[in-house]
Formats: C-alpha cells, sequence, structure tokens
C-alpha cells in the first residue's frame, strides 16, 4: 500500500501568488484545429510566423 506522507506533499499555497495554476492569457485566440492539422502534416512545431496565420483576429 503507497501512503503519502505530509513530507511527501508539496505545499503548493507557498509558492503561489494567487488561486490561478496556469498563466494569464495573452488575448490571443487561434484555429487550433487547423494549426494542429498543418503540425500532423509537417511533423513539426509550427513557427512564430506560421502560427500567426491561424490567429482568429
Amino acid at each position: 500500500m503507497n501512503v503519502l506522507l505530509k513530507k511527501d506533499v508539496i505545499d503548493i499555497e507557498r509558492y503561489s501568488k494567487d488561486g490561478r495554476l496556469t498563466e494569464v492569457s495573452d488575448g490571443k485566440i487561434y484555429d487550433y484545429r487547423a494549426a494542429f492539422e498543418l503540425i500532423r502534416k509537417i511533423g513539426r512545431p509550427l513557427t512564430e510566423t506560421e502560427a500567426e496565420k491561424f490567429r482568429i483576429k
């Protein structure tokens, strides 16, 4: 039986500045489905320039 001891628990409250677990959004919205299709097709991550083509304005 795996017992979780208190010393093994990370005290996330000590390191968080507020209740968020992710970064604040930069407000940019992308067509992720179309971008993922291209990623699968070319077999690599998109460059910043390529990703901008999928940005919804």
